[in-house]
């Protein structure tokens, strides 16, 4: 009885080992797995609030909260036009606003990146108004939203540039 129970013992043993391994790895890798795939980080998407659409230009201005992480002093020094560094909360899809910082290439602590030009703030500093250029393939399915419709976008991740934001764009409720 007694090796019986040594050899249960040892199998339990080498199998709690093996599964502690298994986490170990699956805990090293999982963040390189979420970010990157063959070496290409995957891109995200978020969801605003559209506030109105310039076809002459092919811009569009949204809105999206701001999550209470976000330094509310640091956007009270921005003006209209500035460019700005959005953060969104999130590992693929944005949900928020985490962090604004001034200017294009500005580095957070946050994984969900992209430039946008600043318009303002609004409801006491709550919801961030900013603009971004569409491609030109998007405008047709933008064109017919009103105010206040919400969008969802697709970007990829750390954008570089304003013409780089938005891949694609739909309105909210249609499904790809």
């Amino acid at each position: 009885m007694a090796s019986h129970s040594a050899t249960l013992r040892n199998k339990l043993t080498v199998l709690s080992i093996a599964a502690v391994l298994l986490l170990v790895h699956a805990i090293v890798l999982a963040p390189q797995a979420a970010a990157e795939t063959d070496g290409k980080a995957e891109p995200f998407t978020w969801s605003a609030e559209l506030v109105s659409f310039d076809a002459s230009s092919s811009k569009i201005t949204l809105k999206s909260y701001l999550d209470t992480r976000v330094d509310r002093a640091a956007l009270e020094a921005l003006s209209e036009g500035d460019l700005v560094t959005i953060g969104w909360t999130g590992l693929n899809w944005g949900a928020g606003i985490a962090a604004v910082a001034k200017g294009a290439g500005a580095k957070l602590d946050t994984s969900l990146n992209m430039p946008a030009e600043f318009v303002r703030t609004e409801m006491d500093g709550q919801y961030l108004v900013y603009r971004l250029p569409l491609p030109r393939e998007a405008a047709e399915r933008i064109r017919t939203l009103e105010p206040g419709a919400w969008v969802t976008a697709t970007s990829p991740r750390d954008a570089e540039s304003l013409d780089a934001v938005i891949t694609k764009i739909r309105p909210y409720n249609d499904v790809e």
